[in-house]
């Protein structure tokens, strides 16, 4: 038996934020807009299950992958803010 894909999608609603959604599950990264191509920011592989919600957990290259072909940004590491991983989760009834 397989599974069907599940559907994500990117959205930009802000020039220095990109939000990756499955569903009605997103998640806010960070970006910086002032070099081409735009950076985009992940946590590092090290602490990427402890800086994302459980639905993300285990699947950092896939998210990963997607991010980089849906974004023509250059997906970057970096550690910074994702203590409080909580206030960069999105859900639908955020979105305008």
């Amino acid at each position: 038996m397989t599974t069907a894909p599940q559907q994500w999608r990117l959205e930009s609603p802000w020039k220095e934020v990109m939000i990756y959604w499955e569903g009605d599950h997103g998640y806010r990264f960070d970006c910086a807009w002032g070099v081409e191509p735009a950076h985009l920011y992940v946590p590092p592989a090290a602490i990427w299950d402890a800086s994302v919600p459980a639905w993300l957990r285990g699947r950092r290259s896939i998210v990963v992958d997607r991010l980089r072909q849906g974004s023509g940004h250059d997906v970057l590491d970096d550690d910074r803010d994702y203590d409080d991983w909580q206030t960069r989760i999105v859900s639908s009834s955020d979105e305008r």
